[in-house]
């Protein structure tokens, strides 16, 4: 192992859990906003700004991961995109809910049972389907 490599790693052992949480949930809400964009207004961030009523420069920042999301702005995402952004699994979550995912312009709903289980046998959770957040 390299010098710089190990310098890395060592320095990666001590970020704060909590640290490493918020960067795996930014990066995936980012994930998921980006897919939308394509799916939506063909990855063109200006109709995207457009349908925000903001500048395109505000939605670079938020896109590009400069700006911090607050639940207004991903309410209003959400509403643009006709798509859920992030999934909150609570005590009273509902059995049989409904959740649609999209993945590169395909849409499939997945049914969710008991204890948030997904029942979908094609479902695979890999680092390439972002689609769903779970807290």
């Amino acid at each position: 192992m390299t010098m710089k490599l190990k310098n890395f790693n060592n320095r990666i052992d001590i970020v704060p859990e909590e640290t490493k949480k918020r960067v795996h949930l930014s990066m995936n809400i980012l994930d998921r906003i980006h897919e939308l964009l394509q799916v939506k207004f063909d990855g063109k961030q200006k109709d995207l700004a457009l349908a925000l009523g903001i500048s395109e420069a505000a939605v670079s920042k938020m896109i590009n991961g400069i700006q911090n999301f607050n639940i207004s702005t991903l309410s209003k995402l959400e509403v643009v995109f006709n798509a859920q952004i992030i999934a909150v699994c609570t005590d009273s979550f509902e059995e049989n809910f409904v959740m649609t995912r999209t993945k590169s312009a395909i849409t499939k709903t997945i049914k969710v049972i008991d204890g948030g289980d997904f029942q979908d046998d094609n479902y695979v959770d890999t680092p390439n389907t972002k689609s769903l957040i779970h807290l």
